[in-house]
């Protein structure tokens, strides 16, 4: 499709199947089986609270339409800026489109805080 943004012309999850939100603290332990099942060198516990602390900092968790969270974000607003700092996807759903869901709700998100 002419025009379509590179970033949903590659989602394939089905949208009703998918719900992007703030990461709550219920969602820690599952963000965090994901985060040392993907990196080398993943982030703690402590890492993510402080994290969810910064009132720039937004921490976004894609779940299932069975609330099994299978991705997640966590990105700064500051000024009219917005810095990706943390991406990651189940191995199983990756090549999906939950990766780029999540950064097209990021820029949605962004756009609405006034980032240029």
């Amino acid at each position: 499709m002419e025009g379509q943004c590179p970033l949903l012309r590659d989602i394939q999850v089905d949208p009703k199947e998918l719900t992007i939100e703030y990461m709550g603290e219920k969602d820690l332990r599952e963000v965090l089986a994901i985060e040392n099942a993907v990196f080398s060198e993943p982030w703690t516990e402590n890492m993510f609270r402080q994290e969810k602390l910064l009132t720039f900092s937004h921490c976004l968790s894609a779940c299932t339409a069975g609330e099994v969270i299978i991705g997640y974000s966590i990105f700064w607003i500051v000024a009219d800026e917005f810095h990706l700092n943390k991406i990651a996807v189940q191995h199983e759903w990756q090549g999906r489109g939950v990766a780029s869901a999540l950064m097209t709700d990021m820029v949605r998100r962004a756009c609405h805080c006034g980032v240029r």
